[in-house]
Protein backbone atom coordinates (compact mmCIF):
# COMPACT_ATOMS: atom_id res chain seq x y z
CA UNK A 1 0.00 0.00 0.00
CA UNK A 2 1.37 3.43 -1.01
CA UNK A 3 1.47 6.05 1.72
CA UNK A 4 1.86 9.76 0.92
CA UNK A 5 4.39 11.36 3.24
CA UNK A 6 4.67 15.13 3.74
CA UNK A 7 7.39 16.90 1.78
CA UNK A 8 10.80 17.13 3.39
CA UNK A 9 12.23 20.46 4.49
CA UNK A 10 11.26 23.13 6.94
CA UNK A 11 7.64 24.32 6.84
CA UNK A 12 6.90 27.80 5.49
CA UNK A 13 7.20 30.36 8.29
CA UNK A 14 4.65 32.67 6.72
CA UNK A 15 1.09 31.37 6.99
CA UNK A 16 -1.40 31.77 4.12
CA UNK A 17 -3.01 34.56 6.11
CA UNK A 18 0.36 36.30 6.52
CA UNK A 19 1.05 35.91 2.80
CA UNK A 20 -2.34 37.48 2.02
CA UNK A 21 -1.51 40.39 4.29
CA UNK A 22 1.83 40.90 2.50
CA UNK A 23 0.23 40.79 -0.94
CA UNK A 24 -2.53 43.20 0.12
CA UNK A 25 -0.02 45.75 1.42
CA UNK A 26 2.23 45.48 -1.64
CA UNK A 27 -0.77 45.85 -3.92
CA UNK A 28 -1.97 48.97 -2.09
CA UNK A 29 1.53 50.42 -1.53
CA UNK A 30 3.96 49.18 -4.23
CA UNK A 31 6.81 51.23 -2.70
CA UNK A 32 6.73 49.22 0.52
CA UNK A 33 10.20 47.87 1.39
CA UNK A 34 11.02 44.35 2.54
CA UNK A 35 12.00 45.76 5.95
CA UNK A 36 8.55 47.31 6.29
CA UNK A 37 6.98 43.91 5.66
CA UNK A 38 9.35 42.24 8.12
CA UNK A 39 8.27 44.76 10.79
CA UNK A 40 4.56 44.23 10.00
CA UNK A 41 4.88 40.46 10.40
CA UNK A 42 6.91 40.89 13.59
CA UNK A 43 4.13 42.96 15.10
CA UNK A 44 1.74 40.16 14.13
CA UNK A 45 3.90 37.61 15.96
CA UNK A 46 5.90 36.14 13.06
CA UNK A 47 9.64 36.72 12.77
CA UNK A 48 11.11 36.25 9.30
CA UNK A 49 14.05 37.56 7.29
CA UNK A 50 13.97 39.85 4.28
CA UNK A 51 15.02 36.90 2.11
CA UNK A 52 11.88 35.03 3.18
CA UNK A 53 9.79 38.06 2.24
CA UNK A 54 11.47 38.17 -1.16
CA UNK A 55 10.85 34.47 -1.78
CA UNK A 56 7.20 34.82 -0.81
CA UNK A 57 6.68 37.74 -3.19
CA UNK A 58 8.43 35.89 -6.01
CA UNK A 59 6.20 32.87 -5.52
CA UNK A 60 3.28 35.22 -6.15
CA UNK A 61 4.85 36.57 -9.33
CA UNK A 62 6.26 39.83 -7.95
CA UNK A 63 9.82 41.11 -8.06
CA UNK A 64 11.49 44.37 -7.10
CA UNK A 65 11.87 46.70 -10.10
CA UNK A 66 12.94 50.28 -10.64
CA UNK A 67 9.95 52.61 -10.94
CA UNK A 68 9.59 53.95 -14.47
CA UNK A 69 9.93 57.70 -14.88
CA UNK A 70 7.00 59.29 -16.68
CA UNK A 71 5.94 62.89 -17.32
CA UNK A 72 3.93 64.56 -14.57
CA UNK A 73 0.45 64.75 -16.07
CA UNK A 74 -2.51 66.84 -15.02
CA UNK A 75 -6.05 65.84 -16.08
CA UNK A 76 -5.89 68.36 -18.93
CA UNK A 77 -2.67 66.76 -20.20
CA UNK A 78 -4.23 63.30 -20.09
CA UNK A 79 -7.23 64.50 -22.09
CA UNK A 80 -4.99 66.21 -24.66
CA UNK A 81 -2.88 63.06 -25.10
CA UNK A 82 -6.00 60.91 -25.46
CA UNK A 83 -7.43 63.29 -28.06
CA UNK A 84 -4.14 63.19 -30.00
CA UNK A 85 -4.18 59.38 -29.97
CA UNK A 86 -7.81 59.17 -31.10
CA UNK A 87 -7.32 61.79 -33.83
CA UNK A 88 -4.39 59.90 -35.35
CA UNK A 89 -5.27 56.31 -34.50
CA UNK A 90 -6.28 55.40 -38.06
CA UNK A 91 -3.66 57.46 -39.90
CA UNK A 92 -1.85 55.34 -42.52
CA UNK A 93 1.87 54.78 -42.19
CA UNK A 94 2.49 56.96 -45.23
CA UNK A 95 1.32 59.96 -43.23
CA UNK A 96 3.94 59.35 -40.53
CA UNK A 97 6.66 59.08 -43.16
CA UNK A 98 6.00 62.74 -43.95
CA UNK A 99 6.71 63.94 -40.39
CA UNK A 100 10.01 65.64 -39.56
CA UNK A 101 10.53 65.11 -35.82
CA UNK A 102 12.68 67.54 -33.83
CA UNK A 103 13.80 68.27 -30.29
CA UNK A 104 16.65 69.53 -28.11
CA UNK A 105 18.70 67.40 -25.74
CA UNK A 106 21.50 67.81 -23.21
CA UNK A 107 24.55 65.58 -23.65
CA UNK A 108 26.77 65.25 -20.58
CA UNK A 109 30.44 64.39 -20.82
CA UNK A 110 30.09 61.51 -18.36
CA UNK A 111 26.33 61.14 -18.59
CA UNK A 112 25.92 57.37 -19.01
CA UNK A 113 29.10 56.15 -17.32
CA UNK A 114 27.18 55.28 -14.19
CA UNK A 115 25.50 52.42 -16.06
CA UNK A 116 28.69 50.74 -17.25
CA UNK A 117 29.44 47.24 -15.95
CA UNK A 118 32.80 45.46 -15.75
CA UNK A 119 33.99 41.88 -15.25
CA UNK A 120 36.29 41.67 -12.25
CA UNK A 121 37.25 39.55 -9.30
CA UNK A 122 35.99 40.29 -5.79
CA UNK A 123 39.08 42.20 -4.59
CA UNK A 124 39.71 44.12 -7.82
CA UNK A 125 36.98 46.73 -7.40
CA UNK A 126 39.48 49.63 -7.13
CA UNK A 127 41.71 48.57 -10.01
CA UNK A 128 41.78 51.60 -12.36
CA UNK A 129 40.53 49.39 -15.17
CA UNK A 130 37.43 48.59 -13.14
CA UNK A 131 36.56 52.10 -11.95
CA UNK A 132 34.81 55.08 -13.52
CA UNK A 133 36.01 58.60 -12.67
CA UNK A 134 33.24 60.83 -11.37
CA UNK A 135 32.99 64.59 -11.54
CA UNK A 136 30.37 67.08 -10.38
CA UNK A 137 27.46 67.89 -12.68
CA UNK A 138 28.47 65.28 -15.26
CA UNK A 139 31.74 67.02 -16.20
CA UNK A 140 29.99 69.67 -18.27
CA UNK A 141 27.49 69.32 -21.09
CA UNK A 142 26.42 70.61 -24.47
CA UNK A 143 22.91 71.28 -25.78
CA UNK A 144 22.00 69.92 -29.21
CA UNK A 145 19.10 70.45 -31.59
CA UNK A 146 18.36 67.69 -34.07
CA UNK A 147 15.72 66.33 -36.42
CA UNK A 148 14.93 63.16 -38.31
CA UNK A 149 12.24 61.49 -40.38
CA UNK A 150 11.56 58.05 -41.82
CA UNK A 151 14.00 58.94 -44.61
CA UNK A 152 16.97 59.47 -42.26
CA UNK A 153 18.59 61.95 -39.91
CA UNK A 154 18.80 65.67 -40.51
CA UNK A 155 21.39 68.16 -39.35
CA UNK A 156 22.65 68.31 -35.78
CA UNK A 157 23.29 71.76 -34.31
CA UNK A 158 25.03 72.72 -31.07
CA UNK A 159 23.24 75.48 -29.18
CA UNK A 160 25.65 78.06 -27.77
CA UNK A 161 24.44 80.04 -24.77
CA UNK A 162 20.80 80.48 -23.82
CA UNK A 163 18.37 79.86 -26.66
CA UNK A 164 15.58 82.37 -27.23
CA UNK A 165 12.94 82.64 -29.93
CA UNK A 166 15.22 84.47 -32.37
CA UNK A 167 17.95 81.84 -32.03
CA UNK A 168 15.40 79.06 -32.49
CA UNK A 169 14.12 80.58 -35.73
CA UNK A 170 17.70 80.91 -36.95
CA UNK A 171 18.30 77.23 -36.16
CA UNK A 172 15.23 76.25 -38.15
CA UNK A 173 16.29 78.37 -41.11
CA UNK A 174 19.88 77.06 -41.15
CA UNK A 175 19.23 73.41 -40.25
CA UNK A 176 15.60 72.34 -40.63
CA UNK A 177 14.98 73.54 -44.17
CA UNK A 178 18.32 72.23 -45.53
CA UNK A 179 17.61 68.88 -43.85
CA UNK A 180 14.22 68.66 -45.54
CA UNK A 181 15.81 69.32 -48.93
CA UNK A 182 18.64 66.85 -48.31
CA UNK A 183 16.22 64.09 -47.29
CA UNK A 184 13.95 64.88 -50.26
CA UNK A 185 10.86 65.06 -48.11
CA UNK A 186 8.83 66.46 -50.98
CA UNK A 187 5.62 68.40 -50.69
CA UNK A 188 3.15 67.89 -47.89
CA UNK A 189 5.70 67.17 -45.18
CA UNK A 190 4.80 68.04 -41.57
CA UNK A 191 7.03 69.61 -38.93
CA UNK A 192 6.85 68.46 -35.32
CA UNK A 193 8.14 70.30 -32.28
CA UNK A 194 6.91 70.45 -28.69
CA UNK A 195 5.15 73.28 -26.87
CA UNK A 196 8.22 75.00 -25.47
CA UNK A 197 7.53 78.76 -25.13
CA UNK A 198 10.20 79.50 -27.75
CA UNK A 199 8.42 77.20 -30.19
CA UNK A 200 4.97 78.66 -29.60
CA UNK A 201 6.01 82.32 -29.48
CA UNK A 202 4.06 84.67 -31.77
CA UNK A 203 7.13 85.50 -33.86
CA UNK A 204 7.94 81.81 -34.32
CA UNK A 205 4.39 80.99 -35.41
CA UNK A 206 4.49 83.87 -37.86
CA UNK A 207 7.83 82.66 -39.25
CA UNK A 208 6.42 79.16 -39.74
CA UNK A 209 3.35 80.60 -41.45
CA UNK A 210 5.43 82.68 -43.86
CA UNK A 211 7.49 79.61 -44.74
CA UNK A 212 4.23 77.71 -45.37
CA UNK A 213 5.21 74.97 -42.92
CA UNK A 214 2.52 72.65 -41.65
CA UNK A 215 3.01 71.96 -37.92
CA UNK A 216 1.80 68.83 -36.17
CA UNK A 217 -0.48 69.71 -33.26
CA UNK A 218 1.29 68.35 -30.20
CA UNK A 219 -0.10 67.62 -26.70
CA UNK A 220 1.75 69.23 -23.79
CA UNK A 221 3.87 67.15 -21.41
CA UNK A 222 4.40 64.42 -24.03
CA UNK A 223 8.12 63.90 -24.61
CA UNK A 224 7.53 60.14 -24.48
CA UNK A 225 5.47 60.35 -27.68
CA UNK A 226 8.36 61.78 -29.70
CA UNK A 227 10.43 59.03 -31.38
CA UNK A 228 13.51 61.25 -31.40
CA UNK A 229 13.86 60.62 -27.64
CA UNK A 230 14.82 57.04 -28.45
CA UNK A 231 17.43 58.24 -30.92
CA UNK A 232 18.88 60.61 -28.33
CA UNK A 233 19.27 57.59 -26.04
CA UNK A 234 21.01 55.68 -28.83
CA UNK A 235 23.37 58.61 -29.37
CA UNK A 236 24.21 58.85 -25.66
CA UNK A 237 25.03 55.14 -25.50
CA UNK A 238 27.37 55.50 -28.48
CA UNK A 239 29.06 58.52 -26.91
CA UNK A 240 29.62 56.65 -23.63
CA UNK A 241 31.29 53.83 -25.56
CA UNK A 242 33.74 56.25 -27.21
CA UNK A 243 34.55 58.07 -23.95
CA UNK A 244 35.30 61.65 -25.08
CA UNK A 245 37.78 63.49 -22.83
CA UNK A 246 36.47 67.05 -23.01
CA UNK A 247 33.59 69.09 -24.38
CA UNK A 248 35.35 69.67 -27.70
CA UNK A 249 35.79 65.93 -28.17
CA UNK A 250 32.19 65.44 -27.06
CA UNK A 251 30.87 67.72 -29.79
CA UNK A 252 33.11 66.05 -32.37
CA UNK A 253 31.90 62.57 -31.38
CA UNK A 254 28.27 63.71 -31.56
CA UNK A 255 28.72 65.03 -35.08
CA UNK A 256 30.54 61.88 -36.20
CA UNK A 257 27.90 59.55 -34.76
CA UNK A 258 25.11 61.51 -36.39
CA UNK A 259 26.47 61.36 -39.94
CA UNK A 260 23.33 60.55 -41.94
CA UNK A 261 23.59 57.00 -43.33
CA UNK A 262 22.09 55.67 -46.51
CA UNK A 263 18.30 55.90 -46.49
CA UNK A 264 16.64 53.02 -44.65
CA UNK A 265 14.24 50.59 -46.34
CA UNK A 266 10.91 51.97 -47.45
CA UNK A 267 9.12 50.56 -44.43
CA UNK A 268 7.21 53.39 -42.85
CA UNK A 269 7.39 55.07 -39.50
CA UNK A 270 4.90 53.39 -37.15
CA UNK A 271 3.52 55.78 -34.56
CA UNK A 272 2.33 54.20 -31.34
CA UNK A 273 -0.89 55.92 -30.43
CA UNK A 274 -1.54 54.54 -26.97
CA UNK A 275 0.50 57.14 -25.10
CA UNK A 276 3.72 55.13 -25.53
CA UNK A 277 6.91 56.40 -27.20
CA UNK A 278 7.06 56.17 -30.99
CA UNK A 279 9.96 54.69 -32.90
CA UNK A 280 10.92 54.00 -36.50
CA UNK A 281 9.72 50.55 -37.49
CA UNK A 282 12.92 49.47 -39.15
CA UNK A 283 15.40 47.38 -37.18
CA UNK A 284 18.33 49.67 -36.47
CA UNK A 285 18.74 53.34 -35.70
CA UNK A 286 19.51 56.19 -38.13
CA UNK A 287 22.33 57.10 -35.74
CA UNK A 288 24.08 53.78 -36.38
CA UNK A 289 26.63 53.52 -39.14
CA UNK A 290 25.79 49.89 -39.99
CA UNK A 291 22.85 49.17 -42.35
CA UNK A 292 19.62 47.88 -40.81
CA UNK A 293 19.39 44.14 -40.24
CA UNK A 294 16.59 42.46 -42.23
CA UNK A 295 13.84 41.17 -39.94
CA UNK A 296 13.45 37.54 -39.00
CA UNK A 297 10.96 35.76 -41.32
CA UNK A 298 8.62 35.17 -38.36
CA UNK A 299 8.77 38.81 -37.25
CA UNK A 300 5.90 41.25 -37.52
CA UNK A 301 5.76 44.87 -36.40
CA UNK A 302 3.15 45.93 -33.88
CA UNK A 303 1.61 49.13 -32.48
CA UNK A 304 1.46 47.94 -28.90
CA UNK A 305 5.12 48.44 -28.00
CA UNK A 306 8.11 50.23 -29.47
CA UNK A 307 11.31 49.75 -31.43
CA UNK A 308 11.25 45.94 -31.26
CA UNK A 309 10.65 43.05 -33.58
CA UNK A 310 7.71 40.99 -32.38
CA UNK A 311 7.14 37.30 -32.94
CA UNK A 312 3.56 36.14 -33.65
CA UNK A 313 1.50 35.66 -30.50
CA UNK A 314 0.35 32.24 -31.68
CA UNK A 315 3.87 30.85 -31.17
CA UNK A 316 5.61 30.06 -27.92
CA UNK A 317 8.39 32.58 -27.49
CA UNK A 318 11.23 33.51 -25.15
CA UNK A 319 11.62 37.15 -24.06
CA UNK A 320 14.23 39.22 -22.23
CA UNK A 321 13.44 39.04 -18.53
CA UNK A 322 14.65 42.63 -18.02
CA UNK A 323 12.58 44.47 -20.67
CA UNK A 324 10.28 41.76 -22.16
CA UNK A 325 11.62 42.22 -25.71
CA UNK A 326 11.09 39.07 -27.74
CA UNK A 327 14.26 37.03 -28.28
CA UNK A 328 13.44 33.70 -29.94
CA UNK A 329 10.72 31.38 -31.14
CA UNK A 330 10.48 28.03 -29.33
CA UNK A 331 10.69 26.30 -32.73
CA UNK A 332 14.22 27.70 -33.08
CA UNK A 333 15.39 25.97 -29.88
CA UNK A 334 18.09 23.35 -30.56
CA UNK A 335 19.20 22.28 -27.10
CA UNK A 336 18.71 23.04 -23.40
CA UNK A 337 21.89 21.21 -22.34
CA UNK A 338 24.31 24.11 -22.25
CA UNK A 339 26.00 25.98 -19.42
CA UNK A 340 26.61 29.71 -19.20
CA UNK A 341 28.37 31.93 -16.69
CA UNK A 342 25.13 32.22 -14.67
CA UNK A 343 23.82 28.67 -14.93
CA UNK A 344 21.84 26.85 -17.58
CA UNK A 345 21.68 28.17 -21.12
CA UNK A 346 19.76 27.32 -24.31
CA UNK A 347 21.09 27.00 -27.85
CA UNK A 348 18.97 28.65 -30.57
CA UNK A 349 19.17 28.52 -34.33
CA UNK A 350 18.14 32.18 -34.72
CA UNK A 351 17.15 35.11 -32.51
CA UNK A 352 15.63 38.61 -32.83
CA UNK A 353 16.18 41.96 -31.07
CA UNK A 354 19.76 40.93 -30.37
CA UNK A 355 23.01 42.79 -31.09
CA UNK A 356 26.39 41.18 -31.55
CA UNK A 357 29.78 42.32 -30.30
CA UNK A 358 33.25 41.60 -31.75
CA UNK A 359 34.35 37.97 -32.03
CA UNK A 360 37.18 36.61 -29.91
CA UNK A 361 38.68 33.21 -29.22
CA UNK A 362 37.66 31.54 -25.95
CA UNK A 363 38.29 28.15 -24.40
CA UNK A 364 34.86 26.81 -23.44
CA UNK A 365 33.86 23.50 -21.86
CA UNK A 366 33.72 21.90 -25.30
CA UNK A 367 37.01 23.31 -26.59
CA UNK A 368 38.31 26.38 -28.40
CA UNK A 369 35.74 28.54 -30.19
CA UNK A 370 35.54 31.99 -31.74
CA UNK A 371 32.50 33.60 -30.09
CA UNK A 372 30.92 37.05 -29.89
CA UNK A 373 28.90 38.35 -26.95
CA UNK A 374 25.25 39.10 -27.74
CA UNK A 375 23.08 41.65 -25.98
CA UNK A 376 19.46 42.77 -25.95
CA UNK A 377 19.03 45.66 -28.37
CA UNK A 378 16.33 47.15 -26.16
CA UNK A 379 17.91 47.20 -22.67
CA UNK A 380 21.57 46.45 -23.64
CA UNK A 381 21.84 43.51 -21.19
CA UNK A 382 24.41 40.87 -22.16
CA UNK A 383 22.45 37.67 -22.82
CA UNK A 384 25.04 35.11 -23.92
CA UNK A 385 27.12 34.61 -27.04
CA UNK A 386 27.12 33.60 -30.70
CA UNK A 387 29.34 30.85 -32.05
CA UNK A 388 31.25 32.34 -34.97
CA UNK A 389 33.71 29.48 -35.52
CA UNK A 390 34.41 26.08 -33.98
CA UNK A 391 37.97 24.71 -34.21
CA UNK A 392 36.96 21.10 -33.61
CA UNK A 393 35.02 19.22 -36.27
CA UNK A 394 32.61 17.74 -33.72
CA UNK A 395 31.51 21.27 -32.73
CA UNK A 396 30.90 22.65 -36.23
CA UNK A 397 27.13 22.35 -35.81
CA UNK A 398 27.26 25.31 -33.40
CA UNK A 399 28.57 27.81 -35.94
CA UNK A 400 26.11 30.66 -36.47
CA UNK A 401 24.01 29.53 -33.50
CA UNK A 402 23.19 31.56 -30.38
CA UNK A 403 23.49 30.82 -26.65
CA UNK A 404 21.10 32.68 -24.31
CA UNK A 405 21.38 32.13 -20.58
CA UNK A 406 18.23 31.01 -18.82
CA UNK A 407 18.72 33.72 -16.17
CA UNK A 408 18.00 36.37 -18.83
CA UNK A 409 14.91 34.75 -20.40
CA UNK A 410 11.24 34.42 -19.60
CA UNK A 411 8.55 32.45 -21.42
CA UNK A 412 5.89 34.37 -23.35
CA UNK A 413 2.80 33.44 -25.40
CA UNK A 414 1.13 30.06 -25.57
CA UNK A 415 2.88 28.25 -22.73
CA UNK A 416 -0.31 27.52 -20.79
Amino acid sequence: MTVNHPWSGAPCKISPRGASMIMRKVRDQPRTTRQDLVNDLKRAGTTVSKKTIRNTLRRHGLKSCSARKVPLLKPAHVQARLKFANDHLDDPEEEWEKVMWSDETKIELFGLNSTRRVWRKKKDEYNPKNTIPTVKHGGGNIILWGCFSAKGTGRLHRIEGRMDGAMYREILANNLLPSVRALKMGRGWVFQHDNDPKHTARETKEWLRKKHLKVLEWPSQSPDLNPIENLWRELKVRIAQRQPRNLKDLEKVCMEECVPPAPPPTTALTCVLRCFPCEPSWAGSPFLHRPPTPPHPMVRMTRSKTFQAYLPSCHRTYSCIHCRAHLANHDELISKSFQGSQGRAYLFNSVVNVGCGPAEERVLLTGLHAVADIYCENCKTTLGWKYEHAFESSQKYKEGKFIIELAHMIKDNGWD
